[in-house]
């Protein structure tokens, strides 16, 4: 897994586009795109898509943790 820096702005986006439903938070993230740049986009959405599929599981009791 690659590792970058996000600025302070890219950081809030991806804070608050983490709080929201699912689909609320792929809008969140789409209407956002331009301001993350496509590597922090993608890197976000790839790794929002682990923890969202990690919680729907839990949620569901399919994960010990």
């Amino acid at each position: 897994m690659k590792t970058i820096k996000l600025t302070y702005e890219e950081f809030e986006i991806v804070k608050i586009a983490l709080g929201y439903v699912y689909d609320e938070k792929i809008k969140f993230l789409k209407q956002h795109r331009a301001t993350l740049g496509k590597e922090a986009f993608m890197a976000v959405l790839n790794q929002a898509h682990k923890y969202w599929d990690l919680q729907y599981d839990l949620d569901k009791g399919k994960h010990d943790v």
